[in-house]
């Protein structure tokens, strides 16, 4: 059955003064008759430069060019489409470079499409507002977003901006939307979904036209409606066409016919090659036409059987029976040579009829264990299928319930033939880049190095990691002394810690003045400018601190002994008495590793577990779950201008970065990273750093 695209725009110019420029541009042709890929291109930018339109001249006219050349190839539609890209990858790449002006990506939004023969592939950069209905097996139509399905990078390579293509199956009946993000806004008052939905495209898109002039927006948009339809009938056979057919017709009656008088002959002959038996008329012999002239073994052993009864009715002349014996002519025996040959084909007969059997039974086994092996395989895609989507949308836990019962019924498959261990092998690795998607692993080849202390210094001497003022601060407790790092520079600077500080630093934090340090035998030291200052600080209340943070101008101590957050107000160089900040807490602190705070006060444990109270008080927050499984933590970092909460995890060797709405963003790995036991952040550079080893590295920020 023959399809097409069927596309409509929707395209509304009401802006006076708006600072975006919108475009929508389509490319359709025919080649010889034969239909070409059509190409669709949607921009949206936030910016009314001149270098913007210029960047839009170069993609126009590369994507004008490139079609003309790859629409007169038959090829594989990824492909094609893939050629595409590319050149319009070098031609973004050369006017960049040619170009004075900078341009700012984060403001640019781009999608190109090419539909052709029911398939459909997509590349972009940014975002815009799509819907993907596809139609289910009971008419009804499940919405996806397409565009969140295509990977992006966090940054825009300039010498690569269409980083990745996404091509796949428009199937009879679905429909895309694809428009610019102000239909998002609108989507309610223009009742798009519905519309797109129950209306046909044409009908839809002029409706969407008019309730935006109804309602006034004074806004540009531009939109299509990507619909894949049954393609209009074609046209009656020819008259050459019936000529052809009826030709066709009579040439098989005669072959049939020939065939007929053949086996007639052969029944009217067959009476002169073959003896007549006296007892049966030459009229029983002539051919009846129900009369079946196949090999049957059942015929052959009924033969067989009356031939011996008949061979023992006979009445034999003793005289000669004695005398064709002294010949040695053997036909007195039973077992004559023609009894011999009749034995010997009864025999195959009933082998033969065994082995059709026995070869009939295999194969319907064979068959029905086929047929329950596809019915499982085709359970196992579906699943696949449904994490696919569900983790599209964000439902991870759903998406980690259909990989498990997938790979359950996965490995009861057996793999009897190469397809069999074909498709097995396919689907198990298909599985695999679902779980390494769940999983959000990055990893970092070549992580920043920004100090380490000396080869010889003892392990883990670097510690106490805090980010003040731009600068990196950090304590080397075998030097007895604090660190100062330029990230940029990466210079160092040394200070000596006070001859009265006995123990070890174990933590750090920000204050306006400068970073504050906290130390195993309860001090706290400041460092301003180039000054170490001892706090007078009365710890009777903390019997063993183990992290310090400072919000709002206090001090913040977490005491697992003590099962308790002191708070502490500050004055000068002087830390006031301590009050209980914790007034309901489910867990024990007693393996309480590290605090963060941003109006919200987050403690991780080290054994991965993360709690979050608001005013003293526990809130419900439990952060997705993580494959592999966070059981284990060291530090712990967020603040008030992210919504990013940073874990270091030294038996993981990793990173671990959630989102304050507990979703996981990232799992950050690396060869280099031998445990990661202090994380710190810069939330306005998107930068992370941490502390592994005696190493003090920066890392990007998911």
């Amino acid at each position: 059955m023959e399809s097409t695209f069927r596309i409509t725009d929707i395209e509304v110019n009401n802006a006076s003064n708006d600072e975006h420029i919108v475009g929508l541009f389509r490319y359709e042709s025919e080649n010889k008759g034969r239909k070409t890929p059509l190409l669709v291109v949607i921009v949206e930018i936030s910016s009314m430069l001149y270098v913007y339109e210029q960047l839009l001249d170069v993609l126009n006219e590369t994507a004008e060019q490139t079609r003309h050349l790859t629409s007169a190839v038959d090829a594989d539609p990824m492909a094609r489409f893939e050629k595409l890209v590319e050149r319009l990858n070098t031609a973004i790449e050369s006017f960049v470079e040619r170009e004075p002006s900078e341009i700012a990506w984060n403001r640019v939004n781009i999608y190109v499409m090419e539909f052709l023969d029911g398939h459909m592939c997509v590349s972009g950069i940014g975002c815009l507002s799509n819907i993907l209905l596809q139609k289910q097996p009971d008419g009804t139509l499940k919405s996806f977003d397409l565009f969140g399905s295509l990977e992006q990078p966090p940054e825009v390579n300039p010498k690569k901006v269409f980083s990745s293509v996404l091509c796949g199956e428009l199937k009879m009946g679905d429909l895309l939307f694809v428009g610019t993000n102000n239909f998002d806004h609108w989507r309610t008052d223009l009742d798009l979904i519905n519309r797109i939905k129950n209306l046909p495209p044409v009908t839809a898109s002029m409706e969407v036209r008019q309730e935006i002039e109804r309602i006034g927006i004074p806004e540009d948009f531009a939109g299509v409606i990507v619909n894949h339809v049954k393609a209009p009938n074609s046209a009656p056979p020819t008259i050459h066409e019936k000529l052809a057919h009826q030709t066709e017709a009579k040439s098989t009656e005669s072959v049939q016919k020939l065939y007929s008088q053949e086996k007639q002959t052969e029944a009217l002959l067959s009476a002169s090659i073959k003896p007549v038996v006296k007892s049966e008329s030459t009229h029983d012999k002539l051919p009846q036409k129900k009369q079946a002239s196949s090999f049957s073994f059942v015929k052959l052993l009924a033969e067989f059987r009356n031939y011996t009864k008949n061979l023992r009715s006979k009445v034999k002349d003793p005289i000669s029976m004695t005398s064709l014996r002294g010949m040695d002519a053997g036909h007195g025996s039973f077992f004559s040579a023609k009894k011999k040959r009749m034995v010997l084909l009864g025999l195959i007969a009933v082998i033969a009829v065994a082995s059709l059997g026995g070869w009939s039974y295999l194969s319907r086994k064979a068959k029905a264990e086929q047929e329950l092996w596809n019915a499982v395989y085709d359970q196992v895609v579906d699943r696949k299928n449904r994490a696919e989507a569900d983790l599209v949308y964000g439902n991870e836990d759903q998406t980690r319930r259909l990989v498990k019962e997938a790979q359950d019924l996965l490995a009861g498959l057996d793999e009897k033939t190469d397809t069999q261990k074909t498709s097995k092998e396919t689907l198990i690795n298909d599985l695999n880049d679902v779980q390494n998607k769940l999983r959000r692993e990055q990893r970092v080849d070549n992580p920043t190095l920004l100090a380490s202390l000396a080869i010889d210094a003892p392990e883990n001497s670097l510690n106490g990691l805090v980010l003040a003022n731009g600068r990196l601060y950090a304590a080397d407790n075998a030097a007895k002394q604090l660190l100062e790092v330029d990230p940029i520079s990466k210079q160092v600077q040394r200070y000596d810690i006070p001859s009265t500080v006995n123990g070890s630093i174990i933590a750090a934090s920000e204050t306006a003045t400068g970073p504050v340090f906290l130390t195993n035998d309860k001090k706290i030291l400041r460092l301003s400018g180039a000054k170490v200052t001892v706090l007078s600080y009365n710890p009777e209340s903390t019997e063993n601190p183990k992290d310090i943070n400072v919000y709002n101008k206090r001090f913040y101590i977490l005491d697992s002994s003590g099962n308790m957050i002191w708070r502490h107000s500050v004055t000068g160089n002087s830390v006031g008495a301590g009050s209980q900040y914790l007034k309901q807490n489910s867990e024990n602190l007693s393996n309480a590793v590290g605090i963060a705070i941003d109006a919200s006060v987050y403690i991780a444990f080290s054994n991965g577990t993360l709690k979050r109270y608001l005013s003293g008080t526990e809130e419900q927050w439990n952060p997705a779950t993580i494959d592999p499984a966070l059981t284990h933590a060291d530090s712990i970092w967020t603040n008030l201008d992210t919504d990013r909460v940073a874990i270091a995890d030294a038996d993981g060797k990793r990173v671990v970065i959630f989102r304050k709405d507990a979703r996981l963003v990232s799992q950050i790995i690396s060869n280099e990273f031998k445990g990661p036991r202090f994380v710190t952040g810069d939330s306005a550079n998107k930068k992370l750093y941490i502390i592994d080893g005696n190493r003090l590295y920066q890392l990007d920020l998911p």
